[in-house]
């Protein structure tokens, strides 16, 4: 079992702005980047909320807000390439159950 990591944590954590262009928004999780990925923990919210964050900006954007008291980020792993962290789920909305992963960016965090 991984450690729990609370909001706060999270916060303390996540740079002022992040340098990499990748994972902006919710994409499929290249096996490259996840094997050189170290595990953090998971996200520790007291929400049991099943829902997305409701609001005009898409899903799969890259402005979407990372609420994360709100479903999928309340359920996701934290990673680390040791210079941004990532959160990651896994999707079992397709054919396949694959991971996603988003870059965790402090401007979005709400």
């Amino acid at each position: 079992m991984s450690k729990k990591i609370t909001i706060t944590e999270l916060l303390e954590l996540i740079p002022q702005k992040n340098e990499s262009k990748k994972y902006l928004s919710w994409e499929k999780l290249d096996l490259n980047d996840f094997n050189d990925f170290n595990l953090v923990g998971e996200v520790y919210s007291n929400s049991d909320n099943q829902t997305e964050f409701s609001t005009k900006e898409n899903y799969w954007s890259e402005n979407y807000p990372i609420a994360l008291d709100f479903f999928p980020n309340s359920r996701c792993e934290v990673y680390t390439d040791n210079i941004n962290y990532y959160l990651v789920y896994r999707d079992f909305g397709g054919h396949v159950p694959e991971r996603r992963c988003r870059l965790i960016r402090r401007e979005l965090i709400i």
